[in-house]
């Protein structure tokens, strides 16, 4: 396999994209980044994660576009890295010239544009034909390989970034359509009806049939099973090789495919050269629910004699505000998560508010709620919002929604709902049960992690029912590196069984191949195929059978957690968490203290660091709070 190239592009022009694409991937992969988002709050973390990404591809140069260098200020400066405006194409094509043997630059007369994407590897150009959308295939598909890439096209930067990264693998390629709306609202209905116990009971094989029925006017994922060993899916939202059993599958969301490709090199290259301190983090989530018998002791005696650290969260301590703050900030290489999936309480509601021109309109919504923490003399409460109908209209309805210009209203209306500028008309209670997140000890996570520490890029394995109905979204774009849920309610025997099975598997394995063993251990056909991999073919978790030298392994951990925990005292500071929530943090200095009481003195250097961070926690907290960690020195 061929590593990232030197150079890469940030753009979001798929054509420009694939100009440099054609040219500059010869002999690994050439990294696409998309432009951050401009939304709102999000702009800032989104600037964090690409310039992040950027520099684990090692990048020394980034082409970008004239008129995006200047926007790109604030990228430029956290990267580190030179960036190269250009002039789109003609710029893009003089250094192709300079820097390509000629022979392989192929120009129609009308249409300079040498095609969505490459097969320089071919020693051909890929071509589109001007005015049309349609990729030409014909060398890629030249590529044997028993390993297939199945691309949803969705007409962005993120179908150059796929591509480029099944030709750098060697691995096939095929494009289908992407899914209509309609279709997708019908699976994630089906997807809901498999968690009603009747459906558990009784209609599971047929509401199966209907999922396979629907899945198969996109993709023939009954061929995929017989002609290939493995299946890498690049899809906007549904997991289109869900039913498929019989070989490894996985999928990955296309708005965050240029960045999990990065990860997968950078975690490759960064194994390779890791030192004997190094030891991967596990993070165990355990609500205790009464009525579940928990895998994660049985878990814990099968990593007896692994080198590897295990931390828990657990009973009271798994509530929302420390699981939140934990999940983003902690240094884990894994996390997994044990306990019910839960909808929290529902109501329909109805609110008016006046637009810039002094107009009343009226937004009906489907409003989750529950009680949060008490400050004072009020109580937090937590809200999630879908919308509903705007003055009458239903959400679905695309088309007259677009004739009020119903986007400038949308902003108009989230100004007045978070100013208090919005009135409650009416509401009333029901309980749809169509959304499920993760019960905690004091209610329900439903999912507001927008980044993972830039010092992670874990695994997450939410093993409770319907975990990605609601948080599949959600969980991959805050950046995990892998992800394994499930689509529908589970047995709580298969959900132990699973768990089991991929431990068992994961230390001589990939991820993918850990979670495929898993699956096929489940005998119950309703629990197997709710499971669902979201990541790369590739991406490993580094456990090995040996024992761990704690005075080489807690100088490396001790520097993780000082790494996060400055970080999030960055966040802090930049009001992305209050003050209040950094004091949760404060315990994980005291972690990293014990850690350094099992280093050698000589680590004088980290020893300042801790200071340093002591000084800035007690800068903005008077106390810390017991998060309930067990400490692993000594385990």
């Amino acid at each position: 396999m061929h590593g990232i190239l030197e150079y890469g592009l940030i753009s979001d022009d798929p054509l420009f994209a694939s100009i440099m694409s054609s040219y500059f991937q010869v002999d690994g992969y050439f990294p696409i980044f998309s432009l951050p988002r401009m939304v709102r709050h999000d702009w800032e973390i989104e600037v964090l994660k690409r310039s992040v990404a950027i520099r684990r591809s090692g990048a020394k140069l980034v082409f970008c576009e004239m008129k995006d260098y200047g926007l790109l200020a604030p990228l430029r400066t956290q990267s580190g890295m030179d960036f190269i405006p250009l002039e789109k194409p003609s710029d893009a094509l003089s250094i192709v010239e300079i820097d390509i043997p000629k022979q392989a630059l192929k120009i129609n007369e009308k249409d300079y544009l040498p095609g969505l994407l490459f097969a320089r590897n071919q020693r051909k150009v890929l071509r589109i034909i001007k005015g049309s959308s349609d990729i030409n295939l014909s060398s890629v598909n030249q590529i044997k390989s028993d390993t297939l890439v199945v691309i949803e096209k969705a007409n962005l930067i993120t179908d150059v970034c796929a591509l480029n990264y099944a030709c750098a693998k060697g691995y096939q390629v095929r494009f289908v359509d992407q899914v209509p709306e309609t279709l997708a609202n019908h699976l994630k209905k089906l997807f809901i009806a498999l968690s009603s116990s009747d459906s558990q009971k009784n209609s599971f094989e047929n509401v199966y049939d209907e999922i396979g029925t629907a899945i198969s006017s996109v993709v023939d994922w009954e061929q995929i099973q017989r002609d290939y060993s493995k299946v890498q899916f690049v899809v906007s939202h549904l997991p289109l090789g869900i039913l498929i059993d019989s070989i490894p599958v996985a999928h990955i969301h296309h708005l965050q495919s240029e960045l999990r490709f990065i990860d997968e090199f950078f975690y490759l290259e960064l194994t390779s050269r890791l030192t004997e301190g190094f030891a991967p983090s596990l993070l165990f989530v355990d609500v205790g629910a009464d009525d579940l018998i928990s895998e994660i002791p049985e878990i814990s005696d099968r990593l007896k004699g692994k080198k590897c650290w295990q931390f828990n969260l657990c009973g009271r301590n798994a509530n929302r505000e420390n699981f939140e703050l934990y999940m983003r900030y902690f240094p884990y290489d894994l996390m997994l998560i044990s306990g019910h999936g839960k909808s929290p309480d529902c109501r329909e509601v109805i609110y008016s508010f006046e637009d810039l021109k002094g107009k009343r309109h009226e937004m009906k919504l489907l409003e989750y709620y529950q009680l949060g923490p008490v400050k004072g003399d009020k109580v937090l409460v937590e809200t999630k919002e879908y919308f509903l109908e705007f003055d009458g209209i239903a959400w679905d309805d695309k088309e007259r929604l677009a004739q009020i210009g119903i986007s400038h209203l949308v902003h108009q209306w989230i100004n007045a709902h978070h100013q208090n500028k919005t009135k409650l008309v009416s509401y009333k209670d029901i309980n749809p049960q169509s959304i499920q997140g993760i019960e905690l000890h004091d209610g329900v996570y439903i999912g507001f992690t927008y980044i993972f520490s830039q010092a992670n890029n874990p695994i997450l394995l939410i093993n409770t029912c319907c975990s990605l109905i609601e948080l599949g979204d959600i969980l991959c774009a805050a950046g995990p590196r892998a992800l394994v849920g499930t689509m529908w309610s589970i047995f709580d025997e298969d959900a132990r069984r699973f768990a089991n099975g991929f431990f068992d598997a994961i230390e001589d394995s990939s991820v993918c191949d850990a979670f495929h063993s898993a699956r096929q251990s489940l005998k119950n056909r309703y629990s197997k195929m709710a499971y669902v991999y979201f990541g790369t073919l590739d991406s490993h978790l580094l456990i090995r059978s040996a024992s761990m030298d704690k005075k080489l392994a807690a100088p490396f951990m001790a520097r993780r957690l000082s790494n996060s925990l400055f970080e999030a005292i960055e966040f802090a500071s930049r009001g992305w968490i209050s003050q209040d929530q950094l004091e949760h943090l404060g315990n994980l200095e005291k972690l990293t203290q014990r850690f350094l009481s099992s280093a050698v003195p000589q680590e004088v250097e980290l020893r300042q660091k801790i200071n340093t961070l002591r000084s800035a926690i007690d800068l903005v907290t008077t106390k810390s709070r017991d998060t309930g960690f067990s400490s692993p020195i000594g385990q």
